[in-house]
């Protein structure tokens, strides 16, 4: 990538002052502080907008099923949209996909709120939140910048992949805290045109950002479903599909349980302490990268129901805020194991494809949960979702360690 170059990254260490200062040194990087940013604001709705439309559908109709159907829609849209938008960025370059979805996504939001404030059945926002399911694929995109970024470094390229990931989870610290926020003082109404307008701002600055506009990838490779010839990539994919249905299942249960607990809000206080513990979970793997990393993904995939089925055991509203970061700490390095693992398998050509395929098995995973979630928070409680969560998730430990094999 022309420009300055790069700050060079420290030697590897054991300390945590040298793993900080890795982290530090990528920030210096050329271009790096830019899409990092501008990545943050431009996910918000990764970590809000389902949970508003859960919240705004649940007060229109009084049925979480109802709520869960909207956002449902909304996130296995996005899921079945995401590898082609992925092919679309590897043929075409960043910027024309990112501000074209950009425009969708505004447009088919704006269409939710005034079908909900007409009182439109609940069929018309399923469908209407089904076309906002077209997000700027954000997250690929940035994943498929740090290679070019970072002169293919491993050591730093794996550091960055961590800190993806504690942005990722601050998107759902910061997401949660401002819904929650505005659904105090306004509406769930209010807070998505709130995260509509600073994720509009943030992917505008990310496309136009130097490194977005210089991208090009490596024109798609062969067919729609040639990433999925990799037996390494069906194996990721086997993985995240249920890791996915355990959080579409917490994103419905939280909320439940604050309402539950007579006050909406605890849900989203909740789940932005879920991602507390994810983002300390990522900054220590970012600190102490270890030289495993499918020994790591196995152990942390492996992990993840039993974070999950903790959630069950919370009583008082203070238990499930000190179970909640507990139970979070593995998402987050599992979510960079997982896109590290994904670079070395994918097919040649297909990078951005590849990150797509991963996102669209947890979005889709998120779908089936958040739907299944609701209804069995309807028809028994808040912790039977929980507990079927941690159920599905623990068939993504026995699919990845049966195929362990294949990510060699």
């Amino acid at each position: 990538m022309p420009g300055a170059p790069a700050a060079p990254a420290p030697p590897p260490d054991a300390s945590g002052a040298v793993g900080l200062a890795r982290f530090r040194a990528l920030l210096r990087t050329p271009g790096v502080a830019r899409i990092a940013v501008s990545s943050l604001f431009a996910r918000l709705p990764f970590g809000t907008e389902t949970l508003a439309l859960l919240l705004y559908v649940q007060d229109a109709t009084g049925s979480f099923g109802s709520g869960g159907l909207v956002s449902a829609a909304l996130a296995l849209s996005s899921a079945l949209a995401m590898p082609f938008l992925g092919r679309l960025v590897d043929r075409l370059g960043q910027t024309p996909v990112l501000l074209a979805t950009a425009a969708v996504h505004v447009c088919a939001i704006s269409l939710v709120l005034v079908l909900g404030a007409a009182g439109a059945p609940t069929w018309s926002l399923v469908l209407a939140a089904a076309s906002a399911g077209i997000y700027p694929p954000i997250s690929p995109a940035l994943r498929g910048l740090w290679g070019p970024l970072l002169g293919e470094d491993e050591e730093r390229v794996r550091t960055a992949l961590a800190l993806d990931a504690v942005l990722l989870e601050l998107v759902f610290i910061g997401g949660p805290l401002l819904a929650a926020a505005i659904f105090a003082f306004a509406s769930p109404a209010a807070a998505l045109v709130a995260v509509l307008v600073l994720a509009t701002g943030g992917t505008l600055a990310f496309a136009s950002s130097e490194p977005s506009r210089a991208w090009r990838g490596g024109g798609g490779g062969g067919h729609v479903f040639a990433v999925l010839a990799s037996p390494g990539m069906r194996t990721l994919l086997y993985g995240a599909l249920p890791v996915g249905v355990a959080l579409g299942a917490i994103d419905v249960a939280l909320p439940a349980f604050g309402v539950e607990h007579g006050n909406e809000s605890i849900g989203a206080a909740a789940i932005a302490c879920l991602a507390v513990g994810s983002a300390a979970g990522g900054i220590v793997y970012g600190v102490r990268v270890p030289s495993d990393v499918r020994r790591t993904y196995l152990a942390l995939v492996s992990a993840l129901p039993l974070g999950v089925l903790l959630l069950a055991a919370a009583g008082p509203t203070w238990t499930l805020f000190a179970l909640a970061p507990i139970a979070g700490a593995v998402i987050a390095p599992l979510t960079a194991t997982e896109n590290e693992l994904t670079a070395h398998v994918a097919p040649e050509g297909t990078v951005t494809e590849a990150y797509s395929w991963v996102i669209m098995a947890m979005a889709g995973g998120i779908s089936v949960g958040a739907a299944a979630g609701g209804a069995l928070v309807d028809t028994f409680d808040w912790r039977a979702a929980i507990l079927a969560g941690a159920a599905v998730s623990a068939l993504a430990t026995l699919a990845v360690l049966t195929r362990r094999i294949t990510l060699a």
